[in-house]
């Protein structure tokens, strides 16, 4: 059977709420428009290009906005358009004020897969770093603002599950107002995903002209295990190593690992060697340095942990408390105390020094009560000691616990507003004929929203379709629903899944041409015969894909299904070729959709003196030879059939038209 070539597809909100009895089309007329099947997206200037796409600053017609339109540069690579529509799929799950959005993702009229996101300027930090560097500007508190924005889009990511790989100043735009947005993901992968090629150098790495087009990552911002696949796994901790480079060359003004050539890079990155921060920047407080230090540990164990340990330690140094990268000390604490309270510490030096000097004078006579008023202050400091320390624990963990409340809050609030988007993607798979996908879609829409019923009766729709009737009379059980169209929809499944108890089985003949009937006795009037059909369509082009059925079933089936959706009689004109079929379906007046042959392995179609004006239905079938001799059939749709090579016409059809590699033969 013939494989389907991609088709135009958009994912659009308000799209038509598909097999739904209780919908009219014509009610909503601006949820009709939204519907539009091509030139969404005006075509803008290019503003970008890299090695697997180019980004075009374009409008969305729909929503009257400005969206960066990346397009695949070669859509017809299999492995590339995976992982771009990975990257976009990716992005769009992560809705963070620090991260670019993803807006939609597709094909295009030309079969070019794309996906629209927000228009970032083209200032990066890279260009920041510049800016600083000609002025001699060094660290100030905006720096630390910026990274920390940097590191909460990254905290967010890992705690979804999702690991960048690749992190650097190139991949960082900052706004005009402030915004700092994390781009770029087409790295990055699922925390718990198996790496396609987790080996990510060869072994003769350091050969100069052996690792082009092996390397995945950036020198100089990779951690080491990202070289060396023996020294662990590629997670979270890759990210937290470049975050660690990035704020090296945000307080230093040169970067952690500046060898020459990639090699040098490589190499310095295994063995960790670099100048201290303080070497460069001798301003720079110790308190940053071991934080940077940490973060760039080539052994992952002393490294930090998480994001938020990073973020924790960087908030700690701005409120004047010790860090957990500084080595503890009784001395360094009571330093960090007494920069915190420079009043009081001013009074204690005071009092020391009167103290010192009062003492001098009556030493002998009063040497015991300094030792006792030492000692009280010694006391008191401690006291004071304990007492901040536990207010700072008291402090961390409400943090840690509100934290902790607001990501699942937001985890749920993501989930439940991703579950309607995904209940569309499964509509448009349907549109495209591609059950699987609709049933995997449609199978994500409930996980992420339980509570979602329109997600839970699409499903079960689709479970209908794919002759799952066991798990769909689950779903109708728990949202049984008043409406009568749908009770007797259940009632129908309900009755298969008694037929058919295995979901893994399939339907013989009989059984399925009764299901078929059955589900067509289910519609009341007023119904609309396009909506109404389409299950019915749907129900048995599936069938088609069924190795099951032999191709005389199929044929049988497809008799049946052309009946019920045109006034024409069941038996149909065919012949079999090895695993394909030839129809004749000529001086047939009464035929206005061939919905119901969509996946049927045609081989040649007859369609000559009916009443069809398109074939849009059939678009992306099998049909390598039409005839639409006496037919009214428009160019245009005749285009839409990418496998067609012969065309047969009269004389008079269609003069001037031409199909790119088909054969037209006028008769």
């Amino acid at each position: 059977m013939a494989t389907d070539k991609k088709a135009y597809v958009k994912v659009t909100s308000g799209l038509s709420q598909m097999l739904n009895e209780d919908d009219t089309e014509f009610e909503y007329p601006i949820s009709s428009e939204m519907q539009l099947r091509e030139g969404r997206y005006t075509t803008g200037d290019e503003i970008g290009r890299g090695g697997m796409k180019k980004i075009l600053l374009s409008e969305d017609k729909l929503t009257s906005r400005k969206v960066a339109q990346a397009k695949l540069l070669d859509s017809k690579d299999d492995q590339k358009t995976e992982s771009f529509f990975r990257e976009a799929r990716i992005t769009a799950q992560l809705q963070h004020p620090n991260i670019v959005p993803v807006y939609d993702a597709g094909y295009d009229r030309e079969g070019q897969a794309f996906f629209t996101m927000k228009p970032v300027g083209k200032k990066t930090l890279k260009n920041y770093f510049e800016e600083r560097k000609a002025t001699g500007a060094k660290y100030d508190q905006e720096s630390l603002d910026i990274f920390l924005k940097i590191c909460n889009a990254m905290a967010y990511a890992h705690a979804n599950k999702v690991v960048h790989l690749d992190l650097k100043p190139e991949n960082i735009y900052l706004g005009e107002f402030s915004e700092v947005l994390v781009g770029d993901w087409g790295l990055a992968r699922g925390s718990n995903e198996e790496c396609l090629s987790e080996e990510l150098l060869v072994e003769d790495i350091y050969d100069e002209h052996s690792h082009h087009g092996v390397l995945k990552g950036t020198p100089g911002y990779m951690a080491p295990e990202q070289i060396e696949k023996s020294l662990g796994k590629r997670d979270e901790l890759c990210d937290i190593y470049a975050l660690g480079a990035i704020l090296y060359e945000l307080l230093c003004g040169k970067r952690a690992n500046s060898a020459e050539g990639c090699k040098a890079l490589l190499e310095q990155t295994l063995q960790g060697k670099r100048k201290r921060p303080r070497e460069i920047n001798k301003a720079l407080a110790r308190g940053l340095e071991s934080i940077i230090l940490k973060a760039l540990e080539k052994d992952r164990d002393k490294r930090y942990q998480s994001v938020s340990e990073l973020i924790e330690d960087l908030n700690k140094f701005q409120s004047g408390f010790m860090t957990s990268a500084e080595d503890h000390s009784v001395g360094k604490s009571l330093l960090y105390l007494l920069k915190r309270h420079k009043q009081l510490s001013f009074w204690l030096v005071l009092l020391l020094s009167s103290s010192s000097i009062f003492s001098g004078f009556l030493f002998f006579a009063k040497q015991r009560a300094v030792d006792l008023s030492q000692l009280a202050l010694e006391q008191k400091n401690r006291a004071e000691e304990l007492s901040e320390v536990a207010i700072a624990e008291k402090d961390r963990a409400e943090k840690a616990y509100q934290l902790q409340m607001l990501e699942q809050a937001e985890r749920e609030a993501i989930s439940k507003a991703a579950s309607p988007r995904l209940v569309n993607v499964a509509r448009n798979d349907l549109t495209r004929f591609d059950y699987d996908s609709a049933l995997a879609n449609a199978r994500l829409a409930v996980l992420w929203d339980p509570q979602n019923e329109e997600a839970q009766l699409y499903l079960g729709r689709i479970l209908m379709i794919t002759q799952r009737f066991t798990e769909a009379n689950q779903i109708f059980k728990a949202i049984m629903s008043p409406s009568f169209p749908r009770r007797r929809t259940a009632d129908v499944c309900a009755k298969y899944a008694q037929v058919k108890k295995e979901d893994e089985l399939f339907l013989n003949l009989a059984e399925l041409e009764a299901y078929i009937m059955d589900m067509s006795n289910t519609f009341v009037i007023p119904v609309k015969a396009n909506e109404s059909m389409k299950f019915l369509v749907h129900i048995v082009n599936y069938s088609y894909t069924v190795s099951q059925y032999t191709l005389d079933e199929k044929m049988h089936l497809a008799g049946l299904a052309l009946s019920l959706t045109n006034p024409v009689k069941k038996n149909i004109k065919y012949s079999t070729f090895e695993s394909q079929v030839d129809i004749d379906l000529s001086n047939n007046k009464r035929l206005f959709s061939l919905e119901a042959l969509r996946k049927l392995p045609i081989r040649k179609l007859n369609l000559s003196n009916t009443s069809l004006k398109d074939v849009d239905s059939l678009m992306g079938s099998s049909v390598k030879e039409l005839d639409v001799r006496g037919s009214h059939i428009s160019g245009y749709s005749m285009r839409l059939l990418n496998h067609l090579e012969k065309l047969i016409l009269n004389s008079k059809q269609n003069p001037n038209l031409n199909l790119k590699g088909v054969e037209i033969i006028r008769e």
